[in-house]
C-alpha cells in the first residue's frame, strides 16, 4: 500500500512539473508575441516617416529658422533706417534735405509696420501701413517741402549746435534710450521689443530737433520726428495700434501740419522770415 502511495505522489509531482513548464512556456510565446507587435508598430512608424517627407518634427525647425532670419533682418533694416534719418537730421542743414529724410523715415516706419503684421499675424495693420505710408512718407513731407519753399527759409542758419557737436548728443541721447528702456525689454524679451528702444530714441532725438533749430519748418521736421518715436514703440510694444486710434492720431499730426504751415506762412509776410527768435522780441 506505501508503494501505491508513493507511486501515486511522483505521478503528481511530476504532474506539476508539466503543468509548471506549460506556464513557462506561454509566458515566452505571450513575450514574444510582445515583441513581435513592437516590430510592427516600429516598422509601421519608419514607413510613415518614408512616405511624409515633411515629418513635422524633423523639418518644421529647419523651416522655420529661414523665416526667423528674415524677420530679424527686416527689423533691423527698418528700425536702423528710422535712427539713421533721425541722426542725419542733425547734420543736414538744408530743409529740402530734411524733408527727404523724413520721407525716408516715413517708407521705413510703414516698412516696420508691416514687419510687425506679418509677425503677429496681424493683417489688419497693412491697412495701418498703407496710411503710415501715404501720410508720413509723402503728404506731410510734401507740405513741408512747399512750406520751406514758399516761405524761403530753404537754410537752417542755427548755430547753437555745430553739427559734429550734434552727432555727437545724438550718440549719447541713443545710449540713454537704450539704458533707459532696459527694464521694458527685460520685462518681455521677444524679437519686437528687443528693438523698442530705436523708438524711444527717436522721442530724444526729436526733442534735440526742436531745442536747436530755429525755421519754423525745422520745428515742424522735429516734432514728426517726435510722432514717429511715439508710434515706434507703440507698433513695437503693443504688437500694433488699431486702425481707427492710428486714423485718429494720423489725422491729428496732418491738421498740426496744416496749422502751423500757415503760421509759418503768415510770419514770411508779416515778419520776413520764419525765424522763430524773432518772435521773442515781439511785446504787448
Amino acid at each position: 500500500m506505501l508503494t501505491a502511495l508513493s507511486a501515486a505522489a511522483t505521478a503528481a509531482t511530476h504532474a506539476a512539473t508539466a503543468a509548471t513548464h506549460a506556464a513557462t512556456a506561454a509566458t515566452h510565446a505571450a513575450t514574444a508575441a510582445t515583441h513581435a507587435a513592437t516590430a510592427a508598430t516600429h516598422a509601421a512608424t519608419a514607413a510613415t516617416a518614408a512616405s511624409h517627407p515633411a515629418y513635422p518634427h524633423v523639418l518644421w525647425p529647419q523651416a522655420a529658422a529661414p523665416e526667423s532670419a528674415a524677420m530679424a533682418q527686416a527689423l533691423a533694416l527698418t528700425t536702423g533706417l528710422l535712427l539713421l534719418t533721425a541722426v542725419l537730421q542733425l547734420w543736414r542743414r538744408s530743409l529740402s534735405g530734411s524733408t527727404s529724410l523724413l520721407a525716408i523715415q516715413g517708407a521705413a516706419l510703414a516698412g516696420l509696420v508691416i514687419t510687425v503684421a506679418i509677425a503677429e499675424g496681424a493683417p489688419e495693420l497693412f491697412a495701418v501701413a498703407l496710411l503710415v505710408l501715404a501720410l508720413k512718407a509723402a503728404i506731410i513731407p510734401m507740405l513741408l517741402h512747399r512750406t520751406a519753399l514758399k516761405t524761403g527759409g530753404t537754410l537752417e542758419t542755427s548755430h547753437r549746435v555745430h553739427p559734429t557737436a550734434g552727432l555727437l548728443w545724438a550718440a549719447l541721447l541713443t545710449t540713454v534710450a537704450f539704458l533707459a528702456a532696459r527694464p521694458l525689454v527685460s520685462a518681455s524679451p521677444g524679437p519686437l521689443t528687443k528693438v523698442a528702444p530705436v523708438g524711444l530714441a527717436l522721442v530724444l532725438l526729436g526733442f534735440l530737433v526742436l531745442l536747436t533749430r530755429h525755421q519754423a519748418v525745422s520745428q515742424l521736421v522735429g516734432f514728426v520726428i517726435l510722432d514717429n518715436g511715439i508710434a515706434t514703440v507703440a507698433f513695437l510694444t503693443s504688437g500694433g495700434v488699431p486702425l481707427i486710434v492710428e486714423i485718429g492720431v494720423m489725422i491729428d499730426v496732418l491738421f498740426v501740419v496744416v496749422i502751423l504751415r500757415v503760421l509759418a506762412s503768415q510770419m514770411r509776410s508779416v515778419f520776413g522770415a520764419t525765424d522763430l527768435d524773432d518772435l521773442t522780441e515781439l511785446r504787448d
